[in-house]
């Protein structure tokens, strides 16, 4: 019984992981990531001092 609850755990936050994956992926695609030099990322001025 104990290995079988480790599975389902394990396989739960396997497909949480690959979820967050997906989505982040998606979001680079689409544009909505944060990838340097975008000007409507909340980001970009910590980003452009940081690089100055």
């Amino acid at each position: 019984m104990n290995i079988l609850s480790t599975v389902i755990v394990a396989a739960v936050i396997a497909v949480i992981l690959f979820l967050i994956v997906f989505s982040r992926i998606r979001a680079k695609r689409s544009g909505n990531g944060c990838s340097c030099g975008c000007a409507n990322c909340p980001h970009s001025c910590k980003k452009s001092n940081s690089q100055s």
